[in-house]
C-alpha cells in the first residue's frame, strides 16, 4: 500500500532536454522557484510515515541531540537493463569543490518551506536538478546504519541525514530532464554501480573521466542501494 499526499506549491518551470551522459545545463542564473504541483500526489509506503511530519516534530519524537535534519535523494535511471544513479558535481567555488554527490540539503525548520521531512526531499531534488519526485520508496543507508550523523563545516552544529530512494516524473519520451542550479552544481552524470565503485565514468564519445565523491560513506550508501535493487 502506498500513501499519497499532495505537493504543496503551484509554480512550474520547464527544463531543457539533456542526454544521459552529457553535462548540459541552463546558464540562467536565477534560482529555481518552489516545486510545482504534480498531477499525481507524492506517494510513499507506510514505512516512511514517521518522516511525514515537520522536522521539529521528528527531532522531538526521536529525542536525539541533533541541531537539525538533512535529506538526500537517490534517483535511478534504467535506460537499458543496467541501473544508473544520478550524480551531480559541486561548483568549483563551493566547499568540497568539484566533488560529486547526490541531490541533498538541510531540512528547514520553517513549515512554510518544508511542511514535512518528505516534502524537503521533493524541494531539494527540484531545486538542485529540476526533477519532480513522484514517489519515495525507502530510506537508503550504508551497511549497518540508520541515518548519517555529521557536523557542519564550522563544527558548530550536528545534523542527521536520511537519504531516500525516489522516482521522478518523466517527460513524453520516457526520460528525465536535468536542470542544474548553477549557483551550486556544474555538471551531472548517470553512473553505473561499477563506475561508482571504481570512481570512473564514461562520457559521450567514449572518453573516461575520474570522479571523486564527497565521502567514502556516500559511496558505501550508493553501492548498498544498488545491491538492494538487485535483490528486490
Amino acid at each position: 500500500m502506498l500513501i499519497s499526499v499532495p505537493l504543496l506549491h503551484i509554480s512550474r518551470r520547464l527544463t531543457p532536454t539533456a542526454p544521459c551522459f552529457a553535462s548540459t545545463m541552463s546558464s540562467e542564473p536565477l534560482r529555481p522557484g518552489p516545486p510545482p504541483t504534480s498531477a499525481s500526489p507524492l506517494q510513499f509506503p507506510p514505512s516512511l510515515s514517521p518522516f511525514d511530519v515537520p522536522a521539529r516534530d521528528y527531532l522531538a519524537r526521536c529525542g536525539a541531540q541533533w541541531d537539525g535534519l538533512a535529506v538526500g535523494a537517490l534517483i535511478f535511471s534504467t535506460p537499458s537493463l543496467q541501473d544508473r544513479v544520478l550524480l551531480i558535481q559541486r561548483d568549483k567555488s563551493d566547499s568540497l569543490p568539484e566533488k560529486w554527490e547526490i541531490p541533498s540539503g538541510v531540512v528547514s525548520n520553517d513549515p512554510s518551506k518544508d511542511a514535512t521531512v518528505l516534502q524537503a526531499v521533493v524541494r531539494e531534488l527540484w531545486e538542485e536538478t529540476g526533477l519532480l519526485a513522484r514517489e519515495l520508496k525507502r530510506v537508503a543507508n550504508a551497511p549497518g546504519e540508520h541515518g548519517f550523523v555529521f557536523s557542519n563545516s564550522t563544527k558548530t552544529k550536528v545534523f542527521c541525514r536520511f537519504v531516500f530512494e525516489a522516482s521522478a516524473e518523466e517527460d513524453e519520451s520516457g526520460g528525465m530532464q536535468i536542470r542544474l542550479n548553477p549557483a551550486e552544481h556544474q555538471d551531472f552524470v548517470w553512473a553505473t554501480e561499477e563506475q561508482v565503485r571504481e570512481g570512473v565514468v564514461e562520457r559521450d564519445g567514449g572518453g573516461k573521466e575520474k570522479i571523486e565523491l564527497t565521502s567514502g560513506h556516500l559511496q558505501s550508501l550508493i553501492l548498498e542501494a544498488f545491491r538492494l535493487r538487485r535483490e528486490k
